[in-house]
């Protein structure tokens, strides 16, 4: 499931038809999984509600949330075509990397994936411009590493994180 669309008012999407999806398969499922990339909707790189990962859980009606994909922008990137504007920082990518960590280790998240590595830079550049390179555009920048292969601090975070032993 879209985790930006099943949280009532973050995108454009019926909410109801949301639940009702979501109780459609939440009954034949071992835990609520989530795509989760907050900076697509409403919020873009702004702060999102503090009350997001409980706002999840709740909605996982009791069965442990996953995140089987996730990304932040730790660069800002335009996308001229639909006139939008992300202010990505390295900073904000740590704290969501970080906030989204914490969540999983206060409320019963199995496990949780950052969806990049390493920003594809390169390959972006191949795209051909317009929808495909705009698309694509938006998990350029959300690697633990950069285009060059640096490291972010949002890696040291994710490493930390890793480090700390399993209850």
């Amino acid at each position: 499931m879209t985790g930006v669309n099943l949280l009532d008012g973050w995108t454009g999407a019926d909410h109801g038809e949301q639940m009702a999806a979501l109780a459609d398969v939440l009954p034949y499922s071992d835990y609520l999984g989530i795509s989760f990339y907050p900076f697509m909707s409403k919020y873009m790189t702004d702060p999102y509600p503090a009350s997001t990962w409980s706002d999840l859980a709740t909605l996982a009606g009791g069965k442990p949330v996953v995140i089987s994909e996730s990304g932040y922008p730790a660069q800002a990137f335009s996308i001229p075509n639909y006139g939008l504007t992300f202010d990505g920082t390295e900073a904000k990518q740590d704290a969501f990397i970080s906030d989204m960590l914490a969540a999983a280790e206060s409320q019963p998240m199995p496990f949780v994936v950052n969806y990049l590595v390493r920003d594809y830079d390169a390959l972006w550049a191949t795209l051909p411009p317009g929808p495909v390179q705009d698309s694509g555009s938006v998990w350029r920048d959300t690697g633990l590493y950069d285009e060059n292969g640096s490291e972010r601090a949002a890696l040291a975070t994710w490493k930390a994180a890793l480090a700390r032993p399993v209850n």
